[in-house]
């Protein structure tokens, strides 16, 4: 899974819920059996039956979503690491559905994909969680965007830029990598905490 092959759709302020997101997944599902259908030419109906409905990716989405948008980490850990690559090729498969028969993308899906990679970065310091799934270990960075800190902020870009500024109350501190302007994972971690949108990581 690359969460960047992801994050270019995302948009920070979009709104994401539970709720919305296991429709958002029966929606993508049903999109998929359609054109799947369309394209071998094969009875929807039984492709639906063969494959049991919606319930396993909306399993998926529901467990990543819980990491990524609540913070909660069961105690005992995942059992199986491959849930986040399952959800992303549900989510990729979904998104050439999409773009080729005509849809509503898979927003919150890729959003909630793009969460996870960047929170396993905040919590990269934390000794309680025991073994991140191997997928997020991946997307681990020292360092987060602007963008990636607004995405978790639920801001725009431009309000977490502002928020760098000397003048800004609870200033949110940058460095320079090349051309890029940055923010250690720590220092993000401090500052998203401050903020009523963000939930810190629990073990639960």
């Amino acid at each position: 899974m690359t969460t960047n092959l992801h994050l270019k759709y995302v948009q920070p302020t979009d709104p994401i819920s539970l709720g919305s997101l296991l429709k958002e997944v029966e929606e993508i599902f049903e999109l998929q059996i359609s054109s799947l259908s369309t394209l071998y030419n094969v009875n929807a109906a039984a492709m639906k039956l063969t494959l049991g409905g919606p319930a396993r990716p909306q399993k998926l989405a529901h467990i990543c979503y819980e990491y990524a948008a609540e913070g909660k980490w069961l105690a005992g850990g995942y059992d199986n690491d491959s849930d986040w690559l399952d959800l992303s090729a549900f989510v990729q498969t979904g998104r050439i559905f999409v773009e080729h028969y005509g849809a509503a993308p898979p927003k919150m899906l890729e959003k909630v994909l793009v969460m996870g990679g960047i929170r396993a970065s905040l919590d990269a310091d934390r000794v309680d969680m025991g073994e991140i799934p191997a997928v997020l270990e991946g997307q681990r960075s020292d360092f987060l965007t602007l963008f990636e800190i607004a995405v978790m902020a639920q801001m725009s870009e431009k309000s977490v830029r502002n928020a760098t500024l000397l003048s800004a109350q609870d200033r949110l501190h940058t460095a320079k990598q090349g051309t890029r302007t940055v923010v250690a994972a720590a220092e993000a971690l401090r500052w998203l905490s401050n903020r009523r949108s963000f939930r810190p990581t629990m073990v639960v």
